[in-house]
C-alpha cells in the first residue's frame, strides 16, 4: 500500500470516527438535557437521517452510550433510554469523592500561579453564571473546574478513569445542579477549596474537595428517592 492509499485510509476513518462523536455527544445531550426522556425510544434510521449518514456510525454512538449507562438495547425490540437508578449514582460519586480528593493532593505541590489563576477566573464565571440563573454556563463552567484538578495532577489513567467516570453521570450532575437552592452552597465549596489551595495545604484542600463531593451526592441521592417519577429538569438550549 503506497502513501497516498494510506493517506485516504486514515482520513476516512478519522471522518467516521468525527461522526461517531457526533452522533454520540448530541443523543447524550437531547437524553442530558430532557430532549429525550426516559423510557423514549431511539431509532436509528431517524437518527441517521438526522445526521446524512448510514447507521454504522448511529449503533457505534449508541453503543457507547449503552456502556455509560443512558441507554438499554433490547435485541429485536430496540434502544430505550434507561432510567436513573439513585444507587448506581450514589455508588459512583463514592468512587469520585476519593479520587477527585486524591487529583487535588497531587495537583497541589503541581500548580502554577498562572493555573491559580485560571481557576479562579472559571470560579468566578460559576459565580456569575449563579446570579444570572445560567445553568448552561454554570454547569460547563463547574466541569472545567473540577477536570483542572485532574489535568494538573499528571496522572494519566487518573484522568482516563475519571473521565469514564463523569460520562456516566453526565445527566445525573446536570439534575443535580438544577436542583433549587443549593448554588450558594456549591460556591462556597469551590471557595474553601481554592483557600486551600492558595495556602498550599494539601490536607485540607483535599478534605475540601471530598466534603464538596459528598455533599454534592447526599443531595442529588435524596431528591432521587424522593421523586418517584423521574426528576423534572430544567431544559435549556444545549447547542448554544
Amino acid at each position: 500500500m503506497d502513501k497516498t492509499e494510506k493517506k485516504k485510509i486514515e482520513d476516512k476513518e478519522q471522518i467516521h470516527g468525527n461522526l461517531r462523536e457526533s452522533i454520540y455527544l448530541s443523543l447524550r445531550d437531547a437524553i442530558t438535557f430532557g430532549e429525550i426522556l426516559p423510557g423514549e425510544q431511539i431509532f436509528e434510521d431517524v437518527i441517521a437521517k438526522r445526521f446524512n449518514v448510514s447507521r454504522t456510525p448511529v449503533r457505534e454512538a449508541i453503543r457507547q452510550l449503552q456502556m455509560e449507562g443512558y441507554i438499554n438495547v433490547i435485541p429485536y425490540v430496540g434502544a430505550f433510554v434507561t432510567k436513573i437508578s439513585p444507587k448506581n449514582v450514589e455508588d459512583i460519586y463514592d468512587i469520585l469523592i476519593i479520587l477527585e480528593g486524591y487529583a487535588v493532593w497531587e495537583a497541589i505541590p503541581k500548580i502554577k500561579p498562572r493555573d491559580l489563576k485560571q481557576l479562579k477566573t472559571l470560579h468566578n464565571k460559576i459565580i456569575l453564571a449563579a446570579q444570572k440563573n445560567d445553568v448552561g454556563e454554570y454547569y460547563k463552567n463547574n466541569i472545567k473546574f473540577h477536570m483542572k484538578f485532574v489535568e494538573l495532577s499528571g496522572n494519566e489513567q487518573l484522568k482516563d478513569v475519571l473521565s469514564s467516570l463523569r460520562n456516566k453521570i453526565y445527566r445525573t450532575h446536570y439534575i443535580g445542579i438544577t436542583i433549587p437552592g443549593h448554588f450558594e452552597e456549591y460556591i462556597t465549596d469551590h471557595t474553601q477549596i481554592l483557600d486551600a489551595i492558595s495556602k498550599a495545604d494539601r490536607e485540607m484542600a483535599k478534605r475540601y474537595m471530598e466534603d464538596h463531593i459528598r455533599r454534592t451526592k447526599v443531595i442529588l441521592v435524596d431528591y432521587l428517592k424522593r421523586t418517584q417519577e423521574q426528576p423534572s429538569i430544567i431544559y435549556w438550549d444545549y447547542e448554544k
